[in-house]
């Protein structure tokens, strides 16, 4: 079935929720994926921007994070996370979040920023659109949210992660595995 015809026949894939929903129901858990991932990321998170090493993105992050106000550090700390994990894994950015109007023409998951840029991305909530085969699957409010989207569709439209986003995807599906301790379920 292509992606066309099931979202046509599952319209509810086309939203965060219902992608994030799915992937709970084929990998049951007590706690939410969303949540497992959100929970663990950020219990890992300092530690990790520590392995970053620079780069015009982590002076990006940087300065978003000296320009916030104190409440908002938290959440540019996670979106700063998300788009840095890549280069811990010595893997682009750039084939995973796009910026711009182009409709990417990979048959992976992409998400597509409406920012002006990546700083704008990581100080504040900005639209982001899920792409999967050129299609436009889902729109999001902000970038974390479109991330663990275009995460779950890998598992909703069984596909397998692609040789250049390997390690990030995978080193995301272990933190999504635990929670509280818990191992959960394999998704793969």
């Amino acid at each position: 079935m292509s992606t066309e015809d099931l979202l046509r026949r599952y319209p509810f894939l086309r939203t965060s929720a219902g992608l994030c929903d799915e992937v709970d129901a084929m990998h049951p858990s007590p706690v939410k994926i969303c949540h497992r991932i959100s929970e663990n990321f950020t219990s890992i998170l300092p530690n990790m921007l520590k392995l970053v090493k620079d780069s015009p993105l982590k002076k990006l992050y940087m300065e978003a994070r000296e320009d916030a106000l104190a409440e908002d550090i938290k959440g540019i700390d996670f979106r700063g996370g998300l788009l840095l994990l890549p280069s811990i894994f010595k893997e682009k950015i750039e084939d995973f979040i796009i910026l711009g109007q182009n409709n990417p023409q990979t048959p992976y998951p992409t998400v597509q920023l409406k920012a002006q840029g990546l700083k704008d991305a990581l100080s504040r909530q900005c639209q982001s659109v899920v792409n999967v085969e050129g299609i436009e699957v889902c729109s999001c409010p902000s970038v974390d949210e479109a991330f663990i989207a275009a995460f779950c569709m890998y598992f909703v439209f069984n596909m397998a992660y692609p040789g250049y986003l390997k390690k990030t995807l995978t080193f995301l599906q272990r933190a999504s595995q635990t929670s509280r301790g818990m191992e959960t379920k394999s998704c793969r």
